[in-house]
């Protein structure tokens, strides 16, 4: 699994560094012009998705400076030379300081910028499941008289348990039973800073092992994960966003240990990954790893992954139908695909439109411009390099691009989101691609020291202050609204979720209803 050097000359090889550098500005200009077009000419005039919004308010500013860090590129190199600075990273002591240092930022960053509030559904449903796992349950029963008015608390993504005899999210479990235990430890707001740490530490050690004698691969690994906006204000928030990165890494570390048991631990993180909150992510991201293994004719490991996926599918599959089968009367009208995972994956399964595609390349303009300014460049080098050479470097870059495949067919619109979270779980992959590009210079003489110094400054003091500042003002408008509902000495408050978009995402209570005052749809009112 080391990466093989190439023997082709200097000149051949910044050939292929400049090839590689002109596709990855090419492919960020292309997806810059799609987006810019195609309202112009008559589809998405309005913009009318969240996707459209956040291109125009938030993305669009760093559309240029990803384009053109490439193409700056171009014309400059430096010979390779000893990395000290970064070999520091090596250690375990500088693995510390930046795992504590993650955990701190994400954590001040709940508190300061996206001031403790919750301001997606999905959020909001990982504390509302947690409140219940921390009281001994799986979902709460609702009193007679709200069973009645169910439809007025908002039933926004909730599983339905017979007439609304009781409620719980319609996710899967595991975000929020960690949310549960850190909560009953004192802090559910550590549970994402923690994941982000845990993902670090996971990525480090895999760098460790792909390569053993170039340490500067490890402090470049971590340099392009702590300096992602997107891992950073993911990690502020209640999202299973920063768990998938981290048992992803985990299991990859896992993986590449290469043992009967290490393979066992792999399967148990696997399960925990797919019952996170959707159970897709997790096996788009392993199915590669396993066309790996088939192509090596490891037919006992793969039979074991096989059978181990197998059940961990049939398990989470089934458990929103297990909870919704507590009911005794007949399930509410609300979403009758909900308790089925199967039916929901065939139902969004459609042909690939103009929409698709203008809301896919929104997403990995996203993506890119949520990341740090260098991780493009060297991903696209690190791809070129080692395709055609490296059979796990290609698993990595297969794992990284799925993803996209497939959401471009069932789910191309990702709503409410910090850079494109659908791919938060693969940002390890691509961190680990640009690693492979820069080992591939190194080992041949070249070296972009002076550009990862640069981009990381500009990273850090630049791009990631205006990200805080974008995520904090948009939050703050709807935790202002929310603030002000919790000072009301009313029993009760109507909200009018016609009166505006997402009105519907600031409807919250407990699953207990202790919370005053408590707050109603005015949509679902008689």
């Amino acid at each position: 699994m080391k990466f093989e050097q190439d023997t082709a000359n200097f000149a051949e090889l910044r050939e292929k560094y400049r090839k590689a550098l002109i596709w990855a500005a090419a492919i960020a200009c292309a997806c810059l012009c799609v987006a810019m077009c195609m309202p112009l000419i008559g589809f998405g005039r309005n913009y009318q998705f969240l996707s459209g919004f956040f291109f125009l308010h938030q993305d669009l500013w760093f559309a240029l400076p990803v384009i053109l860090v490439p193409a700056l590129l171009l014309t400059t190199h430096e010979a390779a030379g000893p990395a000290r600075r970064l070999e520091f990273f090596a250690s375990p002591r500088a693995l510390c300081l930046v795992a504590m240092g993650l955990v701190t930022a994400c954590w001040l960053g709940h508190h300061f910028v996206y001031l403790g509030y919750n301001l997606s559904r999905d959020e909001q449903m990982a504390d509302f499941d947690a409140y219940i796992f921390a009281h001994g349950k799986f979902f709460w029963p609702l009193p007679r008289f709200w069973q009645a008015h169910a439809q007025a608390l908002n039933q926004l993504f909730m599983v339905a348990i017979g007439d609304h005899e009781a409620w719980a999210s319609a996710y899967l479990p595991v975000n929020a039973a960690m949310r549960a235990v850190m909560s009953l430890l004192g802090a559910a707001s550590l549970t994402s800073p923690v994941m982000t740490a845990l993902g670090a530490a996971s990525l480090w050690r895999v760098a460790g092992r792909l390569w053993p004698d170039c340490p500067s691969a490890r402090g470049v690994a971590l340099i392009l994960y702590a300096g992602s906006a997107q891992v950073i204000v993911n990690g502020m928030t209640a999202y299973a966003m920063s768990g998938h990165l981290a048992l992803n890494l985990v299991w990859l570390d896992l993986f590449l240990l290469n043992r009967r048991r290490s393979h066992l631990g792999a399967l148990v993180i696997g399960f925990l990954a797919t019952g996170l909150h959707q159970p897709l992510f997790h096996p788009l991201f392993v199915l590669p790893f396993l066309e790996l293994i088939a192509s090596q004719k490891r037919w006992r490991t793969l039979a074991l992954y096989l059978v181990g996926y197998l059940f961990i599918g049939a398990f989470w599959f089934a458990w929103p139908k297990w909870i919704s089968a507590h009911g005794i009367g007949h399930i509410a009208p609300l979403d009758p695909a909900t308790p089925d995972y199967f039916r929901r994956f065939v139902l969004n399964v459609h042909p690939i439109n103009l929409e698709a595609v203008w809301l896919t390349t929104l997403n990995i303009l996203r993506f890119f411009t949520w990341q740090h300014l260098l991780l493009l460049p060297l991903l696209a080098i690190g791809i070129r390099a080692t395709w055609n050479r490296d059979p796990f470097a290609r698993a990595v870059a297969k794992s990284l691009l799925l993803p996209l495949a497939v959401l471009l067919i069932i789910l191309p619109y990702q709503g409410h989101g910090w850079g494109y979270r659908y791919m938060h779980g693969v940002i390890g992959n691509g961190c680990l691609l640009a690693c492979y590009g820069w080992v591939a210079l190194q080992s041949q003489g070249l070296s972009l020291r002076r550009a990862l110094a640069w981009t990381t400054a500009a990273t850090f003091l630049v791009v990631m202050p205006i990200r805080f500042s974008m995520v904090h003002h948009m939050v703050r408008n709807f935790a202002g609204v929310s603030r002000a509902i919790g000072k009301s000495t009313a029993r009760f408050v109507i909200v009018d979720d016609m009166a505006a978009q997402y009105v519907l995402d600031g409807v919250v209570n407990l699953p207990d209803l202790s919370n005053r005052p408590i707050e109603l749809v005015a949509s679902g009112l008689r």
